[in-house]
C-alpha cells in the first residue's frame, strides 16, 4: 500500500549520516531537478 502510494505521489524521503549531522533529502521521482535538503530533522511519532 505504501509502495503504491508513493509511487503515484512520486516523493522519497532519506536521510543519512554525515559524521555528527543527520542530513534530510526528499525528492520527487518524476523530476530530478526537484529535492530540497536540510540538516535539521525532527522525530515524527504515527
Amino acid at each position: 500500500m505504501y509502495d503504491d502510494f508513493r509511487q503515484r505521489v512520486g516523493d522519497t524521503y532519506e536521510e543519512y549520516e554525515l559524521g555528527s549531522v543527520t542530513v534530510a533529502m526528499i525528492s520527487d521521482n518524476r523530476n530530478a531537478n526537484a529535492w530540497i535538503q536540510s540538516n535539521v530533522t525532527c522525530p515524527v511519532e504515527q
